[in-house]
């Protein structure tokens, strides 16, 4: 709060704004609503303030105005605006860039973890508003073995609250128990990062129409290798990412996610085999009856996470990539 009195770095008023927005998403309180009544219109009085302040901060490319614009963004897709949620996240982009390019000489320890941190949390959101919406995505993660990568691991094992923090007064939420267990924040944001450049590489090379393949072995070696990179990460993934839905309990929400896309990246692979006109054609019965039953067993993984999570959050209010997983399967 300091930050944002006394005018510094790390905070202003459009990231401020930009957190109500996010928060109205997650809220039943009929004052987040700018039309009484319409729930298409959830903070839309917060993207008004933002829109004025964005006057002021458009030519400043600073890190709070880029997480502003990315947060802005991600929300007003949520909502439906998919043309504006584009754009404030084109803009975040080339805001990271400029500053960038004019500031890596002068930065400290702190500014260059926060800098990495928001590469990495950028690309991720670029790349799920592209799988969500069906765009080629406009970024991509450069070296990504150093930038996804933190130093800090300080939220790795802050707990996941038993109960709800907030209950509404007025007695329409309903308050249901949590195992309190470590939320892992950390390694399940590492290991999405990975997982969204093994997805840019496969929306890149198996369906970007500059790469269309030209036979069957083309795109088969090309689908095998990002089968074989996708196989590696499942297998590298530390243990307390690895559930068994037979044994285990249902992992919390973002790990949820985490495992939904991994199971959708890998439906996205095998997809064409069987949509192409030119590569079904050139498949075996065998070879099609293997490819059917592959993709099938995907969808009947992404149901079984989504039954069970519905049981456990409903599906109220879910994120765009656990949405695009089910519109997936």
């Amino acid at each position: 709060m300091e930050s944002l009195l006394q005018g510094g770095q790390y905070m202003n008023k459009l990231l401020l704004n930009a957190f109500y927005l996010c928060g109205s998403l997650l809220s039943d309180r009929p004052g987040v609503r700018f039309v009484e009544g319409d729930y298409g219109t959830f903070g839309m009085s917060f993207y008004a303030r933002i829109r004025q302040l964005l006057v002021n901060e458009i030519g400043k490319s600073s890190i709070p105005t880029t997480v502003a614009l990315l947060l802005c963004g991600v929300s007003l897709v949520s909502l439906g605006m998919t043309g504006e949620g584009w754009a404030s996240c084109d803009l975040a982009h080339r805001m990271l860039a400029d500053s960038d390019r004019h500031s890596e000489q002068f930065l400290t320890h702190v500014e260059v973890e926060m800098r990495n941190r928001l590469r990495m949390g950028a690309f991720s959101i670029n790349m799920a508003l592209a799988l969500y919406v069906g765009c080629t995505p406009f970024t991509e993660l450069r070296d990504l073995q150093e930038q996804a990568n933190v130093l800090d691991t300080y939220e790795e094992l802050e707990m996941w609250p038993s109960q709800s923090p907030w209950i509404d007064p007025s007695g329409n939420s309903s308050s249901q128990d949590f195992q309190q267990t470590p939320t892992h924040t950390i390694s399940t944001f590492v290991a999405h990062v990975q997982l969204m450049q093994i997805a840019s590489d496969a929306l890149q090379s198996l369906y970007h129409e500059d790469s269309e393949p030209v036979g069957l072995i083309f795109y088969l070696q090309k689908q095998s290798a990002i089968e074989q990179r996708l196989t590696h990460w499942l297998q590298s993934l530390p243990n307390h990412l690895h559930f068994d839905l037979d044994i285990d309990p249902l992992p919390l929400p973002h790990q949820t996610t985490l495992l939904l896309v991994f199971h959708a990246v890998k439906l996205l692979t095998l997809r064409p085999l069987l949509e192409r006109p030119g590569l079904r054609c050139c498949l075996d019965s065998v070879d099609r009856t293997t490819a059917e039953n592959a993709c099938v067993e995907e969808a009947v993984a992404i149901w079984r996470l989504l039954s069970r999570y519905r049981e456990r959050f409903t599906l109220r209010r879910s994120s765009i990539l656990l949405s695009f997983s089910g519109y997936v399967a």
